[in-house]
C-alpha cells in the first residue's frame, strides 16, 4: 500500500502496469496478495505475464523455469479478476555481449500479438558494479537506432498499447 500511495504521490496517477523485479510478482503467495490488492484498488492497467514466453534455444532453460515459477497461475488469477496482461513475452537472455539486434530479430520472428520485450536500456551508464551495465548500453544503442525501426517494419512489428497504455 505504501509503495502504491508513494507512486501516486510522485507520479500523480495510478500505475499503468505492474510487474516485479526478477518476476517476483508471479511467485506463490505474492501473486495472490498482489491480485487481491489490485482488485481492491479497482486497477485498470495490466500485469506482466510470462505464460507465453518466446524461448530461444540458448536461454530455453531460464525461460521455462520462469514459466514454471507461477506464470500460469498468475494468468488464471488475472483472468478471473478481469485484469489485462500481455499475450507474449520475450527478452530473456544472459546479458552477455551477445548481438542484441540479432536477439531482437529472433524475438520479432516469433511475435504474434501483444509481444512485450523485457529490456534494461541505459545511456552512458558506467556503474561497473552493475553486472549488466554493458548490456544496458548495447540495448539502448539498438533501441534508439534506425536499425531498430527498420527491423520492426521488416517484421510487421507495430509499437502499441497493452490495456490501453503505451508500451
Amino acid at each position: 500500500q505504501q509503495q502504491w500511495d508513494h507512486f501516486i504521490e510522485v507520479i500523480g496517477q495510478h500505475p499503468h502496469f505492474v510487474d516485479g523485479h526478477q518476476h517476483v510478482h508471479q511467485f506463490p503467495v505474492i501473486r495472490e496478495v498482489l491480485i487481491d490488492f489490485l482488485k481492491e484498488q479497482r486497477f485498470k492497467g495490466w500485469v506482466r505475464s510470462l505464460s507465453h514466453t518466446v524461448n530461444l534455444a540458448p536461454y530455453q532453460f531460464k525461460s521455462q523455469l520462469l514459466q514454471i515459477l507461477g506464470a500460469g497461475r498468475l494468468t488464471r488469477l488475472c483472468q478471473e479478476a478481469g485484469i489485462a496482461q500481455n499475450e507474449q513475452f520475450a527478452g530473456i537472455y544472459d546479458f552477455s555481449m551477445t548481438n542484441y539486434p540479432n536477439l531482437c530479430q529472433q524475438w520479432f520472428s516469433h511475435a504474434e500479438h501483444q509481444l512485450l520485450i523485457m529490456c534494461h536500456p541505459s545511456i552512458g551508464y558506467s556503474d561497473t558494479s552493475d553486472s549488466i551495465y554493458k548490456a544496458r548500453i548495447q540495448e539502448y544503442n539498438y533501441l534508439s537506432s534506425e536499425q531498430f525501426f527498420h527491423d520492426c517494419t521488416n517484421n510487421n512489428i507495430k509499437l502499441g498499447r497493452i490495456g490501453g497504455y503505451n508500451v
